[in-house]
């Protein structure tokens, strides 16, 4: 099967600094790949470089069999890039918001009643950006994001400081995205999020994958630099992180 994502010995430095050094990366369609990392490992860097916001010093980055700098214009509608800051329109409606992205990517109107209608925000058509909770705009973000149809949804932190069963419903948000076949990658510090979500799990440490797997892969990984025996995904990603 031919990844959707491929990372080929991907490289990038800022004023010198390497923040991201010869990550090597296949994500599939229908998969969610969780980035696990401190802060400045090089998470959103990835995540923007395949969303072609920043460019590889070197390296090869393969959007379903195409570099990412030639993939056709049809193909970059497909690629959903949902950022960690909300970036709705505060003034407006729900409706408006959703009517004005429709326009931009010249998306029939129809579709604005067709998502709010799947996505149960009918009740919230009329509410203005600014009057939401941080769960409520942060799904009309996600669902905004979905109206061009994506084969590719990158997620930068989707739940970070939602209620508990704010980011359980937004999970299941993510995983009908996940049984549509959609390919998703997303980063977290949620372990939880992670091991609810995930089919894998990349570790990070200073722009490199220090380890790509299962949660098991990552239990017996951080298992040979434990004294104690590690039994979560919590554990072993401390351990790991530390690692060179």
């Amino acid at each position: 099967m031919l990844p959707v994502i491929e990372a080929r010995n991907l490289t990038k430095s800022f004023k010198g600094k390497a923040v991201l050094q010869q990550v090597n990366l296949a994500v599939y369609a229908g998969e969610i790949l969780g980035l696990l990392g401190s802060n400045g490992a090089g998470k959103t860097t990835l995540l923007k470089t395949i969303a072609g916001l920043i460019t590889q010093d070197s390296g090869e980055l393969l959007i379903q069999g195409h570099p990412r700098k030639d993939i056709p214009l049809a193909l970059k509608a497909k690629l959903a890039y949902i950022l960690q800051e909300n970036n709705l329109q505060r003034e407006f409606t729900v409706e408006e918001e959703l009517k004005t992205f429709a326009r931009l990517y010249n998306l029939p109107q129809a579709k604005v009643k067709e998502y709010i209608q799947e996505y149960n925000l009918a009740s919230y058509s009329q509410v203005k950006i600014q009057d939401l909770s941080g769960g409520m705009a942060r799904k009309v973000q996600i669902i905004r994001g979905l109206m061009t149809e994506p084969q590719i949804v990158l997620l930068d932190e989707p739940s970070v400081g939602l209620d508990p069963d704010v980011r359980r419903e937004l999970w299941e948000l993510i995983k009908t995205l996940q049984h549509k076949g959609i390919c998703i990658i997303l980063t977290t510090h949620y372990m939880e999020e992670a091991q609810y979500l995930c089919n894998r799990m990349a570790v990070l440490t200073k722009g490199q994958i220090r380890l790509t797997g299962q949660v098991q892969d990552l239990i017996k990984e951080a298992n040979k630099y434990s004294e104690k025996q590690l039994t979560t995904l919590e554990e072993a990603f401390l351990i790991l992180a530390k690692k060179e």
